[in-house]
């Protein structure tokens, strides 16, 4: 991203009231601790500048006090059901992060999230994992080693209370939580009710936080985590088009042209929580919250409030939020889904209609009434579509039609004779020419 103004990058970056609150440590006691480290350890050989892509990997797993709610759904989940911790992947080479909430740290739940991480890294950048490194506890298990074993990789471990071996993990966990606590703190200071500052949102926070450190690029370097990873240079659309994680999103139900203004709809109903990204689509499809139920769904047109300018207006009269949605519509509003017709103008794919839970009992009642009339019209289109296949001949009807000529019986012998007896036989009882 090149800056407009060359002073741009030396500038010290402000910090809000949010930041130095998420960074506030405990005191400490004033203890002091020397420890002797022997020679061996002294050279940084883990973050050796001679790796390459999966060389090595580092891991190591977090454990959260909270319960955290699933990503999607309503959220209401039991706590055992929930999310206690997880498990972070730091690539060697190109610092790429992933993480992997997990309701159990057990080992088969660590091994599925392995298997993830490594088919991400082998979908997206053709890369395959040799080494991990991490410290002891779950992946000295069975499982994990077996697992290990089978893909053809190698184990290192840190040493016992030795930490600091195993540093890319852990300082990769450090920033993650981090920046999740910021984002928390920056909604509780601008925003209440309706569970917006829950604790029990902090899953979407940390992989919100993933999501932005794999995208901003490196002060020295200038590349992107992901950059190094895929070997592709970004334009950074991505980032540009994020917005605030936790601010307030107005869910809408079609797409938007240039210069149109907003129809009219039920601000306070249609009103969500932007709580990240999809995982299951390929673009930036924004995950809406609703503030009545908790659902959380992905959402294709939303009309974004970074400031949560529309939050501190809605105690005041209706038009003045309805004045503050229309200053936002030109730079804040997001169209994710988009129509794909063919070359015969058919349509071929449609964005999914909008959820019910954003829905009034009218739009609910006129949305069932369409898709059933439509579903009519389908039907009488296929009662007289033609059949396909050989074309039968028509049947040909005779006003006079003849008698059948039977075949005369395989057991009976013909009689050659010229005797008038024969018609009598046939059953004929005119009279000869």
């Amino acid at each position: 991203i090149i800056p407009q103004f060359k002073s741009t990058p030396n500038i010290k970056p402000p910090f809000s009231a949010a930041t130095r609150i998420s960074l506030g440590k405990n005191k400490p006691t004033g203890a002091r601790i020397s420890k002797e480290v022997p020679p061996d350890q002294r050279e940084p050989i883990l973050s050796r500048t001679d790796l390459d892509l999966g060389d090595i990997v580092h891991v190591d797993q977090f454990v959260v006090g909270s319960s955290g709610r699933l990503e999607l759904g309503y959220g209401k989940e039991g706590d055992k059901s929930r999310y206690h911790g997880g498990t972070i992947y730091v690539e060697g080479c190109s610092d790429f992060i992933w993480l992997e909430n997990q309701v159990s740290l057990s080992a088969s739940a660590t091994v599925f999230g392995k298997e993830k991480f490594e088919e991400y890294l082998l979908n997206t950048a053709n890369v395959r994992v040799d080494h991990y490194h991490s410290d002891n506890g779950i992946f000295q298990s069975a499982a994990w080693r077996d697992h290990c074993r089978m893909k053809s990789q190698t184990q290192s471990f840190s040493g016992v209370n030795a930490q600091h071996q195993n540093a890319k993990a852990e300082r990769a966990i450090g920033i993650v939580m981090n920046m999740a606590r910021t984002f928390m703190v920056n909604v509780s200071l601008n925003w209440a009710g309706n569970g917006v500052n829950n604790v029990n949102l902090w899953p979407l926070a940390v992989k919100h936080a993933v999501w932005l450190y794999n995208r901003i690029p490196n002060r020295t370097t200038g590349l992107t985590p992901l950059e190094r990873l895929t070997g592709i240079k970004s334009d950074h659309r991505d980032l540009r088009r994020t917005h605030v994680w936790g601010c307030p999103a107005f869910v809408l139900e079609s797409r938007l042209a240039n210069g149109q203004k907003l129809p009219k709809f039920d601000w306070k109903r249609r009103r969500g929580q932007f709580v990240g990204y999809s995982a299951q689509h390929s673009s930036t499809v924004a995950c809406i919250r609703n503030l009545n139920t908790g659902y959380i769904s992905p959402v294709f047109d939303v009309l974004f409030d970074d400031k949560f300018t529309t939050i501190f207006c809605s105690k005041y009269d209706k038009n003045t939020v309805d004045d503050k949605l229309e200053e936002l519509l030109p730079t804040d509003y997001e169209s994710y889904g988009h129509e794909e017709r063919g070359d015969d103008g058919k349509l071929v794919y449609r964005s999914p209609p909008l959820d019910e839970v954003w829905l009034t009992a009218d739009e609910i009642r006129d949305r069932r009434a369409e898709i059933k009339a439509q579903k009519s019209s389908e039907a009488q289109r296929e009662a007289f579509k033609p059949v396909s296949g050989p074309r039968a001949e028509p049947e040909i009807i005779s006003l006079h039609p003849r008698k059948p000529n039977h075949s005369p019986d395989a057991n009976m012998i013909p009689d050659d004779s010229d005797d008038d007896s024969v018609d009598s036989v046939s059953g004929d009882s005119s009279p000869q020419a």
